[in-house]
């Protein structure tokens, strides 16, 4: 009967020091996932600013290549990690290259979003899922119509500015095509062409 009990108490003892172990060493993985992501992020974060440094001087092509491949590096992250939040970085995500990386990485590559749908639905994706503002996914898109119009047009209602209101058929199509509600009269502005 006593070796029994020795047994059992073997066996518990064993099983409770192995839950153990193996839960420490997951919420170690966790913490060390999360660092990792974070610091993914901040390389990226510092390779896409340190090209635009005053007195660096980097040829516009390589400039263009090194914003492509942040960009499809951004790309890989989302799609593997989910647009940066605190929940999938933590505290981390208070660190500025943290908490930059994806927003800036995009607004150096709107044309990928606009003109590439697979990228624009893992975008649209994130802000229903909430790890990512709407109004970041609109300034992105804004940008590119904003730089390729030379500063003159935006289209989907951001930071960037109003759209006019003879380009509401235009607004109203490109918001429809990422799930959005036509803007609102007032959200346009008169412009003279």
């Amino acid at each position: 009967m006593r070796k029994v009990k020795n047994s059992k108490v073997s066996v518990f003892i064993k099983v409770l020091l192995l839950f153990v172990i193996l839960y420490g060493c997951s919420a170690q993985s966790k913490r060390t996932s999360k660092n990792n992501l974070a610091f993914e992020l901040c390389e990226i974060y510092g390779i896409d600013q340190g090209i635009r440094q005053e007195g660096i001087v980097i040829d516009k092509k390589s400039n263009i290549k090194i914003d492509s491949l942040n960009f499809q590096r951004v790309i890989n992250f989302i799609n593997k990690n989910g647009y940066p939040n605190k929940d999938n970085i933590g505290t981390y995500i208070n660190e500025k290259c943290v908490q930059a990386t994806a927003t800036i990485v995009l607004l150096h590559n709107p044309q990928h979003i606009v003109n590439n749908k697979e990228y624009r639905d893992i975008l649209i994706k994130e802000v229903k899922k909430g790890n990512m503002k709407e109004e970041t996914l609109l300034l992105i898109m804004d940008k590119y119509y904003w730089h390729i119009s030379k500063g003159k047009k935006v289209y989907m209602g951001s930071k960037f500015g109003k759209p006019c209101i003879k380009d509401r058929a235009k607004s109203d199509s490109l918001r429809k095509a990422i799930s959005l509600p036509p803007l609102k009269t007032e959200d346009f502005k008169n412009c003279e062409e």
